[in-house]
Parts: structure tokens; C-alpha cells; sequence
């Protein structure tokens, strides 16, 4: 009887080691009584909630974000004692519910405001404001009957304002930050205390270190998820540090054999080729470009693809054997590639990766 999982041989490790230093170089850049405030929105960037609290609570982190009240309430039940906010994804009938659960909720229009004015009086909430994305928080036009009615209601449990500086305002954040001070300056004036700021932000961190808020929320830096262009030169490591699968299937071909175009690849006239159980079923490409693995300290192309499995010539390695190991991130012999460089060759980006690709195979935590 089986004494493992009964799964496919793939594996993402996540290392903790690069976690940490992540940490360390965002509290390296903000005053050292800020908080910081761990996104695991989108099952933990795709590396699986529990994995990404893991990596938070044993870095001192007991403050989390999560993207949908699915992911809020799981958070609460592996971690009971953390505060989570929930960012805007409720309706305002749930709003009491999830308040009542213990999750932080957000307001971020005069509907979800009354929802959380008619919880129980002092139950912490957030406030979101809207800088330029337009997507999701209060517009400055009705920003100060919002803060009216909330100060009339007498309910007392605004614990802070936040705002998302979008990546696409990477290049231009000024007018984004003096649009956040304008929120902050009139909700601080009509409310009488200086309500704490949340800057909530990856790239901000880096292009604009003149910000000072009493919370922070670093998005994707803290999983190495911003390539050195975006940090301006700061180091932070993809958590991501080795992607692997094993081929189940060596097999010798006539030379006049040829791949089927279908699969997504091209004309093949090796005699030998390979296959590893990841398709595009599990977020890789079905076309070109296809990309490459290491087998033995050496590499191979991958010319198929199909629903989940990868074909790859083994033309220039004669002594590969199934089970062998598959690497398409990390290191084989001597030959290695971070998740950027396996983004950039797939013509795609690290973020996509998390979320599309890395997000469906099997998680393994490097402590």
C-alpha cells in the first residue's frame, strides 16, 4: 500500500530562506514601527494559502490580506489569532456575516458602508479609496459625506484607509500619491485623530521610498515577484526556486516519424523523444513558444504539447532513462534558470506563472 501521495511526479518548492530575505529588504526600506500587512490573495500568489501564512507567521507577520471571503475565512481558520482584511469582494449582505467571523472588512462605496455601519459598534474595518484605478473604493467626491456618515453613526471601528497604487501607474505614481494625501488630509481634519494609511502597493516601495504610512502591504515583493527593473535596485528572490517533473516515457522514433503540428509543436525528425506529465491543462502554453527542460545537466526542447503532457527531443541525450528528473526551473548539472528566465523564454510573466502555471502542481516548503 502506498505510504505517499498518489499524484503525478511534479513538484514547486518554495523557499523559505528567499521569503525571509524578501522580508528583510521591504523592512529595510520603511520605519521599523510600520506593519506589514502579507497579500495571500489568489491562494497565496498560487503558492497555496497555507503554504503562504507559513511562510508570513514564521517571519513574525500576524497581519494577512485575502482577495475573496473564501479565502478570509480559510485564513482565520489556519491562523485563528491573525488579523485578516478582506479586500472588496462581498456583497453588503454578507458583510455582517464575514464581520461576525472575525475578518476585517472593507468599505468601499456608500452601500458597503452602511453594511458594515450596522455591525456591532467598534468591530474593525478598513475604508478603500480610489487614486486613479477606478476599479475598486470612494471617489473624492463623495468622500466627505462618507466620512459624515460614518462619524455621525458613532460606531468607532475605522481602523485605517487604504488605496492600490495599480502597477500601470508604476511610471507616473505622483499624482496617485497627492490624490491619497488629499483622502487622508480630509479624512484626519473631518474625523479629528490621524487615521492610519495603508499603502497598498508592490512596486511603490521601490519608486517612491518617501512614502510613510503606518501600514504596508507589499504585494508581490515579498515572494520575489518584481523583476530588478521594478525594485531600482534592491535584490529580492523569487520564493519559487525549482519547478520539476520526471519523464514517464522514453521512446525511440523512425527517423521519418514526425510529431503531430496538432499537439501545438512543430515538424520532428530526431529519433528520440521524451514525455513529462505537465500539459497545458496546468498552465502552459499549447503553442509556440514551447521552451526547454534540463535532463541530466543538459538541455532539451520541448516540441509538443498536449492537454498533460509535454513532449521533448532527446536527440542530444542518449543516456536519458525514464524517471529521470525534468527541471524547468532551478538547476541540473550545470545549467540553471530562475522563474524569470523561464517566464521571459515562455513569453510571459512571473506573475502569470503564479497564478496560471505554478498555482496547479503540488507545493513542497523549503525550510
Amino acid at each position: 500500500m502506498a505510504t505517499h501521495d498518489l499524484s503525478r511526479p511534479n513538484q514547486v518548492v518554495v523557499d523559505a530562506q528567499a521569503f525571509a530575505e524578501n522580508l528583510e529588504c521591504v523592512r529595510s526600506l520603511i520605519p521599523d514601527e510600520t506593519e506589514i500587512w502579507q497579500v495571500c490573495k489568489g491562494d497565496g500568489y498560487g503558492l497555496g494559502l497555507r503554504v503562504a501564512v507559513e511562510l508570513g507567521v514564521a517571519n513574525g507577520i500576524s497581519q494577512f490580506c485575502a482577495g475573496t471571503p473564501e479565502e478570509a475565512l480559510l485564513l482565520k481558520g489556519i491562523q485563528p489569532d491573525a488579523r485578516v482584511l478582506l479586500f472588496p469582494a462581498a456583497l453588503p449582505e454578507d458583510i455582517g456575516d464575514l464581520s461576525g467571523s472575525g475578518i476585517i472588512v472593507t468599505a468601499h462605496n456608500a452601500a458597503s458602508l452602511e453594511a458594515v455601519l450596522r455591525t456591532k459598534p467598534d468591530t474593525p474595518f478598513f475604508i478603500k479609496v480610489d487614486t486613479g484605478l477606478h476599479r475598486y473604493g470612494f471617489g473624492y467626491d463623495p468622500w466627505h459625506q462618507a466620512l459624515e456618515t460614518y462619524r455621525g453613526s458613532g460606531h468607532g471601528g475605522l481602523c485605517g484607509i487604504y488605496t492600490h497604487f495599480g502597477q500601470n501607474q508604476a511610471d507616473n505614481l505622483q499624482p496617485a500619491i497627492a490624490a491619497y494625501d488629499r483622502f487622508l488630509d480630509l479624512a484626519r481634519s473631518t474625523l479629528g485623530y490621524q487615521v492610519p494609511g495603508m499603502a497598498s502597493a508592490s512596486h511603490s516601495l521601490f519608486s517612491a521610498p518617501e512614502l510613510r504610512h503606518a501600514r504596508v502591504d507589499p504585494g508581490r515583493s515579498l515572494y520575489g515577484m518584481l523583476s530588478p527593473e521594478e525594485t531600482h535596485g534592491h535584490r529580492l528572490v523569487p520564493v519559487v526556486s525549482k519547478i520539476t517533473s520526471r519523464l514517464l516515457e522514453v521512446r525511440a522514433l523512425d527517423k521519418k516519424t514526425a510529431v503531430p503540428i496538432g499537439y501545438g509543436g512543430a515538424d520532428f525528425s530526431g529519433d528520440r523523444i521524451g514525455v513529462f506529465p505537465i500539459g497545458h491543462y496546468d498552465g502552459l502554453p499549447s503553442g509556440q513558444p514551447l521552451g526547454s527542460v534540463f535532463i541530466r545537466g543538459r538541455e532539451a526542447p520541448v516540441i509538443a504539447r498536449t492537454l498533460l503532457a509535454s513532449i521533448v527531443d532527446l536527440g542530444g541525450i542518449t543516456d536519458a532513462l525514464p524517471g529521470d528528473e525534468v527541471v524547468l526551473v532551478g538547476q541540473s548539472g550545470g545549467l540553471s534558470r530562475d522563474l524569470f528566465a523561464f517566464a521571459a523564454m515562455l513569453k510571459t510573466t512571473v506573475t502569470a506563472l503564479h497564478f496560471g502555471f505554478i498555482r496547479n502542481l503540488p507545493k513542497t516548503l523549503k525550510v
